[in-house]
């Protein structure tokens, strides 16, 4: 026997269940992920336990392995959220859309010819493969592997195989401008070379092979034309070129469901993982007897092709049959390759599997219901027909309680799931057999069957600490609610027409799955879905040349619609500019002619006024201007007016005074013609704020006497940018 387990028989199911839901989805558990949940839960409960540091160790990992034999360590093949998106109906619509293409194009017969189904497609083999597990002293800490050599480099191969399990010559891509004659050399003379700048696959490198070598490979042997050429959406073996000619040389192309090579591709399925392992012993042996050199470039294809030489043709055949397209049969494609397959829905009863348990019955449903509070049932079952629009903070909860509800509403009563113990009952009687048909399970629970006519006289005992009983119509069954005094013994009766039922009981006494589990365990969410994005024009997966000219043709004449539609906007917008620039120009034009009206009236009202006044007290214009100047310049000399009028000429930069409610304000203008007493002047403006650097003030000319002239400036430099011309000074000229 043994001494007894850290963990209870239904805790380790428990574990178990949850092993393999997460292995179903996609998100498998490794054995320290299993390890360190173990341990929290023994730590939450303070379990006594011989663990160190209070992990499981190797020795209950395996003994939990044998006590579950459903459970065993593998290795999982990678793939990323794309292709775990790929669909079941993907596939066959995919499939069925080949056979479509062939009929369109009068070659049906193509399926039932094997030599004229081809695949094509390029992978990387390391140099220096990894050895895998390997010999040596225990307890070494410092255990070394020395390698010569780059570990990540890979050389490019492509390989192409048709359905009657032939591997037609491959190609070896290298990252040479010309070929070193030792490769030349030691490459079989069948074989193709191909180069590129980085030893990549090419568009180039992928229709020299196609053109000058499977072509007439396809001719040498005779095989009829035209032929289904699979290839996957790589942007190398799609281009407008390799389709025109093959269309023009009977080779149909046709691309693969996207992310789904790993499903359709017999390349991927069936060839290049027993080649990478027959590479990898390849590889060993030849280090071995040279003295564990390393695997060059020049020795690459010597040993490729021993490895290529241990492929059988029925592992070729089985990729196109696994596949479906050789025999050519949706049917044989494995679809639980899917992440959304059937046979990853967690709790399949239909499958003898211990999965996510989904048994939700009445019984459970009432319990959860009486968890929720009256008021917030009330708003429930009023918004039990559409969405909910009361409080945010109840949404979710009340969907959950929605979909609970219904699933027990749909739920047949000759399928529920009656089970103390998580097994399934089913039991059936008719009318006749009620009175005689009695069942005990265990001592906790006991069920009695009876007639309709004997319903009064039956009672059932089911459970010592409930206080009540509840009983419930549901689905032809009645649940009669009636309340005992606390001494008497509760008792709970089903009553149905013709059957009667086994209910679980939920036990409380004792606990067989300890409560630390809702912590440290989740089920995984469901498979992902394909995002629904905005739709993209794909590549049609027939590729011939008429094809290609039709989708290129339709792609180049809505092309030039968009760019002529753009022309049109474009030239619109730049008329509907420029009419509203000259609106603006007539409209600045026109008010700078109002406002020159209006100044002109305002300084003739004004001087009249002024004059009037300074006549009466003996004064001139001139004491004024002059003397309303000088507070804001005392430390001017007087006499530089005088010196101002002298030297005033067309064409030269001052700084004039121009009078404000109350006081002038200074600005830089140039002389532009002179009447008299009186100067036309253009003002400036400064562009940076060390009044060095300045622009025209469009339409700004005024009309100013001498005394406004406060000094006169150094001839600035010009400065043309674009359309606008600045004026560049030496100093500040304030």
């Amino acid at each position: 026997m043994g001494p007894p387990t850290i963990l209870s028989k239904e805790e380790e199911d428990l574990l178990v269940r949850w092993l393999l839901a997460n292995a179903k989805k996609g998100f498998p558990i490794n054995k320290t992920s299993l390890c360190e949940t173990v341990c929290e839960i023994i730590k939450n409960d303070d379990r006594v336990h011989k663990f160190r540091d209070g992990v499981p160790g190797k020795k209950w990992f395996s003994s939990f392995l044998k006590r579950h034999p459903e459970i065993t360590q593998r290795h999982a093949e990678s793939i990323n959220g794309a292709r775990a998106c790929v669909t079941e109906a993907s596939i066959r619509a995919w499939h069925a859309s080949v056979r479509t293409y062939l009929i369109e194009e009068n070659a049906e017969d193509i399926v039932s010819d094997p030599t004229r189904i081809l695949n094509s497609d390029e992978s990387g083999f390391a140099t220096n493969p990894k050895t895998g597990l390997v010999l040596g002293p225990r307890g070494m800490k410092n255990f070394y592997e020395v390698k010569s050599g780059s570990e990540k480099e890979c050389i490019t191969s492509l390989f192409t195989i048709s359905a009657d399990g032939e591997i037609y010559p491959p190609m070896i891509v290298y990252p040479y401008e010309r070929i070193p004659a030792e490769i030349v050399r030691n490459t079989n003379p069948e074989w193709v070379i191909g180069r590129s700048k980085k030893g990549w696959m090419t568009s180039e490198t992928f229709f020299s092979y196609v053109a000058n070598t499977l072509l007439p490979q396809l001719r040498n042997k005779g095989i009829k034309l035209p032929i289904l050429y699979i290839l996957d959406g790589h942007k190398s073996h799609l281009t407008y070129c390799l389709s025109k000619f093959c269309g023009e040389n009977g080779i149909f192309l046709y691309a693969l469901l996207p992310n789904a090579t790993h499903i359709l591709q017999p390349a991927d399925v069936s060839l290049f993982f027993p080649l990478k392992c027959k590479w990898k012993n390849v590889v060993s042996e030849w280090k071995k007897s040279n003295n564990n050199k390393i695997v060059n470039k020049a020795t690459f294809p010597i040993l490729l092709e021993k490895s290529v030489q241990q492929i059988s043709l029925e592992t070729v055949k089985n990729g196109f049959r696994k596949c479906g397209l050789y025999p050519f049969d949706v049917e044989a494609v494995d679809f639980s390759k899917c992440m959304r397959d059937s046979s990853r829905i967690l709790g399949d009863s239909t499958k003898n599997e211990t999965t996510k348990p989904t048994t939700f019955d009445v019984p459970h449903f009432l319990y959860f219901d009486s968890l929720i509070s009256s008021e917030r049932r009330e708003q429930f079952k009023q918004a039990e027909a559409g969405e909910w629009i009361g409080d945010e903070s109840a949404k979710e909860l009340y969907y959950v309680w929605r979909k609970l509800k219904k699933r027990c509403q749909d739920q047949k009563t000759e399928n529920i799931l009656l089970d103390t113990e998580n097994q399934e009952t089913r039991q059936k009687t008719s009318d006749t057999e009620l009175e005689n048909n009695i069942e005990t399970t265990n001592q906790e629970t006991e069920y009695q069957e009876t007639s309709n006519t004997e319903l009064e006289d039956i009672i059932e005992t089911t459970n010592q600490e409930a206080g009540y009983n509840k009983y419930c119509d549901a689905t032809n069954n009645i649940l009669i609610e009636r309340e005992e005094d606390a001494a008497k013994e509760q008792k709970r009766v089903i009553i149905h027409s013709d059957i009667t039922l086994k209910l679980p009981v939920l036990q409380s006494g004792t606990k067989k799955v300890s409560a630390a589990f809702l912590d440290h365990i989740f089920w995984p969410e469901e498979s992902p879905e394909k995002k629904e994005i905005s739709k993209k024009e794909k590549l049609p997966y027939a590729t011939t040349s008429r094809k290609w000219l039709q989708f290129h043709e339709e792609k180049e004449t809505i092309k030039k619609e968009k760019e002529r539609a753009k022309k049109e906007k474009a030239s619109l917008r730049k008329r509907k500019q420029e009419e509203k620039a000259k609106e603006a120009e007539i409209k600045k034009s026109k008010a700078s002619k109002i406002k020159k009206r209006r100044n002109k009236i305002n300084d003739l009202n004004s001087s009249e006024s002024e004059e009037e006044e300074w006549q009466e007290s003996g004064s001139s214009m001139d004491d004024v201007s002059s003397e309303h100047y000088s507070s804001d310049n005392e430390n001017e000399d007087p006499n530089v007016s005088k010196k101002l009028k002298q030297d005033i000429k067309i064409g030269d930069f001052y700084v004039v005074a121009f009078p404000g409610k109350k006081k002038y304000h200074n600005y830089v203008c140039s002389v532009q013609n002179m009447y008299g007493c009186e100067y036309e002047v253009q003002a400036f403006t400064p562009v940076e704020e060390s009044n060095t650097l300045f622009n025209v003030i469009e339409n700004d000319i005024s009309i100013v006497n001498v005394d406004q002239f406060v000094k006169k400036l150094d001839t600035p430099d010009v400065i043309i940018s674009g359309n606008r011309t600045k004026f560049k000074f030496a100093k500040d000229v304030f």
